[in-house]
């Protein structure tokens, strides 16, 4: 099962998928070795609203509100359909001229943790197809930062190159569908684009 591509890049810290209901969150910088994090969301109630900005459903959103002293109830629908963190991942950045190289920093091990934690969160039919999901959000990566305005690195370049190592990529749909050019580390070009 491959997913549409349906990708909102909303600014540099947040890309939905109002259909998937899936959103990628950007997260802390580690400043020692340039890797920006990032988090899955899954959230039901999501919802892109005419302002461009991602919503949650109105009813449920005002259901959710409570009066000063109320106890959470676990069976009221406010409950019943919160927003789930999924899995994080990072992604390192280094400006080399004009090109910004980023490097997905997660390998097999990282590959089967998503895949379970998704297995283990997601509702079908995205829990089935956990590997197809990761895929998605990987593939969706490089168009982040590939606009001027949206980048979640604040360095200006003309191009950049999306690296994935091999024993990442190697589980993915797409790679295992198509040829990869492999640079000398052993990491699989997954992406060369201009910045527009």
């Amino acid at each position: 099962m491959q997913f549409q591509d349906n990708f909102v890049v909303l600014s540099a810290k947040r890309m939905v998928d109002p259909v998937l209901k899936i959103a990628i969150q950007k997260g802390r910088l580690d400043l020692d070795d340039s890797t920006q994090r990032f988090a899955i969301e899954y959230d039901p109630n999501l919802a892109f609203g005419r302002s461009g900005q991602d919503e949650r459903e109105p009813a449920l959103e005002s259901s959710i509100k409570s009066q000063p002293g109320d106890l959470p109830n676990k069976t009221s629908p406010a409950n019943a359909f919160q927003k789930v963190d999924i899995v994080g991942f990072g992604v390192q950045t280094v400006l080399s001229h004009d090109t910004i190289i980023l490097k997905l920093d997660s390998d097999a091990d990282t590959f089967f943790l998503m895949q379970h934690l998704i297995a283990q969160k997601l509702p079908e039919p995205l829990s089935k197809h956990a590997d197809n999901l990761i895929d998605y959000v990987i593939r969706s990566m490089p168009r982040w930062y590939g606009l001027n305005d949206t980048t979640p690195c604040d360095w200006t370049a003309s191009h950049f190159v999306f690296l994935v190592k091999k024993t990442f990529a190697r589980n993915l749909p797409t790679f295992k569908s198509n040829t990869y050019e492999e640079d000398s580390y052993g990491n699989i070009v997954f992406n060369i684009r201009s910045v527009l």
